[in-house]
């Protein structure tokens, strides 16, 4: 079995120090959110390396900033916050250390109240604030907030704007931030890896839960006290629950027509009772070892579309499902490198035809809806092998 180099580099006030692979007995990286419904914490390193000589446990103090790459791409990014070093006979010094991501600066960090504004402009403000740089920040479809009244976190703040704009902050894996609308996410239609079956399925799991869905969604908006309301409702899945699940989505949005789309896209993901994967493990050791297929995983950002074909057709999605990536864990030990990556069902994240995209006849009943928002399936891009 081959396992991608790992390689860790350190800088301690401008010394930087790579540690090679023989020395990183142990490391695992959090990356991204556990749930469609989750902005993400900061990601986080925890890693354990040998020290003979004793010289490498000074250089890592609480401004140590931590690089971790696996076959030259960039896993992480951060500094150091822990330290912990121990003696053990048959193996000398042992450092344990963890780092964390920049946008831990971001949950403590506070910001002034902010004026109405689109949900976008709301969380670059923030970012921007938290001295955060911006790799990307989408604009596309953003919602109208309220102003806000109270400092608050900037952490709090970009999160909330996020949640209610449907959309997916990311931490991406070279430290910058990312913000990608719900359009910009559902609308993807590129796959950016394809998965074999064959060492991927043993260790995943499905759920479809009860307590996922929900048959009513209640989206407030504007100035009055109490604040007016848009409602979307599925009366078939109330009736098929035998009570109504209500979600209450926000208390933050500014006019009606944004509260209604919100209410309406809410609906279209939480009344689906799809199935809905929780984890997909991937090994990168796995033999034979496919140098293009790994690069295609560590290439992933969380947003990204997943194509995992050639399952068993006993699986609850079938043969060839499709995921968006939403977050993952992956960890080093010896030899082994296995992602374990928490995603979602495309089918419940990709934008629905909306009204005005399917043309209004007898004649057009049941076909393919038309315009910007008509579904087709994922393709791959040059250089992906299935």
């Amino acid at each position: 079995m081959t396992a991608p180099i790992v390689t860790v580099t350190i800088d301690n006030g401008g010394t930087v120090t790579e540690i090679a692979d023989k020395v990183l007995i142990g490391a695992r990286i959090t990356q991204g959110s556990d749930g469609l419904w989750d902005q993400p914490d900061p990601a986080t390193l925890s890693m354990t390396v040998l020290d003979e000589t004793g010289l490498l446990r000074d250089q890592f103090t609480f401004t140590t900033a931590l690089t971790v790459t696996a076959n030259s791409t960039t896993r992480f990014v951060g500094t150091v916050t822990d330290i912990e070093v121990t003696w053990e006979d048959d193996l000398g010094w042992v450092l344990q250390v963890i780092g964390v991501g920049p946008k831990v600066a971001a949950r403590t960090l506070l910001i002034d109240p902010r004026p109405q504004e689109t949900a976008a402009a709301r969380i670059e403000a923030a970012w921007t604030a938290a001295g955060l740089t911006i790799h990307d920040i989408d604009t596309t479809g953003s919602v109208t907030l309220l102003p806000t009244t109270q400092p608050a976190t900037v952490s709090a703040l970009a999160d909330e704007a996020a949640s209610t704009d449907l959309g997916l902050i990311t931490e991406r894996r070279d430290g910058t931030m990312w913000y990608r609308g719900r359009d910009t996410i559902a609308a993807s239609q590129l796959v950016k890896a394809v998965l074999p079956a064959d060492g991927v399925f043993p260790d995943s799991r499905w759920v479809k839960s009860i307590g996922d869905l929900s048959s009513r969604v209640l989206c407030r908006y504007g100035t009055n006290d109490p604040q007016d309301t848009e409602t979307a409702e599925d009366t078939a899945l109330t009736a098929l629950l035998g009570r109504v699940a209500e979600t209450v989505h926000t208390e933050i949005l500014a006019n009606q027509a944004d509260a209604a789309t919100i209410a309406a896209e809410v609906l279209a993901r939480r009344s689906d009772p799809s199935w809905r994967t929780r984890g997909l493990r991937v090994d990168l050791a796995l033999d034979p070892y496919n140098e293009t297929r790994t690069q295609n995983v560590l290439d992933l950002e969380v947003g990204d579309v997943v194509w995992v074909t050639g399952a068993p057709a006993t699986t609850p999605a079938g043969t060839s499902e499709t995921y968006v990536l939403l977050g993952w864990d992956e960890t080093l030990d010896g030899l082994d490198y296995v992602i374990d990556m928490r995603v979602v069902e495309y089918e419940v994240i990709r934008e629905q035809a909306r009204w005005g995209n399917v043309a209004m006849s007898w004649a057009n009943a049941g076909s393919t809806p038309v315009g910007s928002y008509s579904y087709t399936p994922p393709t791959l891009p040059p250089g992906v092998e299935p």
